[in-house]
């Protein structure tokens, strides 16, 4: 039996739709990312682990080298870096009714 210790972790990725297109392959869930909810994590906590996956409908166990290419890939989305600001401006009702200068 292996003993396991505190810094040895389980690499989880979270969410059906990423679990079906991380099984067909790490680019095309890489290419999808803007479109797909998902969530990776980092587990040496059993409790722990278990109230996350409440959270979602689907996870499969990955290595640890595509958890990081995911974590770093997740940041540098333009979904989630604040740095990035839309160049096109999208349509508002409340344009309609804002006063004119």
């Amino acid at each position: 039996m292996k003993v396991v210790t505190d810094n040895e972790y389980t690499y989880i990725l979270f969410g059906k739709e990423a679990v079906d297109l991380y099984n067909v392959s790490l680019k095309l869930l890489l290419s999808s990312t803007s479109y797909v909810d998902y969530k990776v994590g980092a587990y040496n906590d059993v409790k722990r682990f278990m109230k996350e996956q409440k959270n979602w409908d689907d996870f499969v166990e990955i290595p640890e080298n595509d958890y990081l290419y995911l974590r770093k890939h997740a940041f540098k989305s333009p979904l989630l870096d604040p740095t990035l600001t839309r160049t096109k401006k999208r349509f508002s009702l409340f344009d309609f009714f804002k006063p004119s200068s």
